[in-house]
């Protein structure tokens, strides 16, 4: 058996070596999070968040493990309602497992949709609380992805969930805050419905018409099956309208974009309500509607100007 004074020996021999390989291994940690092959290192506030158990589990590949046991409990607390506990859940989840775009959007929705719509519905509160809580969980939701963004920067999906909180018509949209966002998304992925919902949201803001048109025209010289969108249809032939426009500029004609006067009116008869609904540019939709009115004998029922809203003209109407 080993004397006590040869077993401190050995401990301390194991020290000093353990002493010797630390500077070595911090700085190939450093370099490997550099690369992203490994997690960053886990701040103060996250420690003190987690449990003991947790603790031991922050190391190495258990730390996907316990993010995904945490984002559980984390589920718990929405079911709760206990927002608080959550948005802390998260950030702990997060913190472990900071690469997993899912994880960032699950923490954004939860904070900028679940969260902000019970605050809206707080019946017992004055409405301008209701509304101060609400708008301070949308800001949480926006603040979370862009937290995220420093950990994937070229994540387009992350761009898009925060277009899609600021577009949100049911919501309090801040377009100008929405046009950035899926500018990004778009130039990040090519994809053809970020591309749209940036062109759908540019046209939303007044003095910006122009730039609307050309990003449109580029889109559909891109990818011209942009142009099977009623509602990119609708937009384009708004923002065709538009009277500062060069007197020059060639343009469709009705028929030429729609196809028929029928299926235009159809278009724009659903457009003249997203007008107010989405904030969308009125152009001349308001007159063109009145002349195809005249043109095409509408019946009363698909007046909108006359009768009662209706949610879509049926095909046998407008079909050819």
């Amino acid at each position: 058996m080993a004397s006590p004074k040869k077993i401190i020996v050995v401990l301390l021999g194991l020290t000093a070596a353990g002493l010797t390989k630390m500077p070595f291994e911090q700085k190939f940690t450093e370099e490997l999070r550099e690369q992203r092959l490994a997690p960053p290192a886990l701040s103060l506030e996250v420690w003190t968040q987690m449990s003991q158990n947790g603790l031991a589990g922050a190391f190495g590949g258990l730390r996907s493990v316990l993010a995904f046991f945490k984002s559980l409990e984390a589920h718990l607390h929405f079911e709760d309602q206990e927002w608080y506990e959550l948005k802390n859940d998260f950030k702990v989840v997060t913190s472990l497992d900071p690469y997993n775009a899912f994880y960032w959007d699950q923490g954004s929705h939860h904070l900028a949709y679940n969260a902000a719509s019970w605050a809206r519905s707080q019946r017992d509160q004055p409405e301008i609380k209701r509304i101060s809580i609400e708008k301070e969980y949308l800001e949480a939701g926006d603040t979370f992805l862009r937290d995220g963004l420093r950990y994937l920067p070229e994540d387009a999906d992350l761009w898009a969930a925060i277009g899609r909180i600021w577009s949100h018509p049911l919501k309090r949209p801040d377009i100008p805050r929405a046009v950035e966002a899926w500018k990004k998304a778009a130039a990040l992925s090519n994809n053809h419905v970020y591309e749209r919902n940036y062109f759908l949201s540019l046209a939303k803001i007044p003095g910006r018409e122009k730039e609307a048109l050309d990003v449109a025209l580029e889109l559909v010289d891109v990818y011209p099956r942009n142009l099977t969108i009623p509602t990119f249809r609708c937009v384009l032939w708004s923002l065709y309208q538009n009277p500062q426009l060069p007197l020059d500029l060639k343009k469709p004609t009705m028929v030429q974009l729609f196809g028929s006067k029928k299926r235009a009116y159809r278009d724009l008869h659903s457009y003249w309500y997203r007008i107010n609904d989405d904030g969308f540019y009125a152009g001349s939709v308001g007159a063109d509607l009145h002349q195809l009115i005249i043109d095409l004998n509408v019946p009363f029922e698909f007046n909108p100007f006359l009768s009662p809203r209706q949610r879509r003209i049926p095909r046998s109407w407008w079909q050819d």
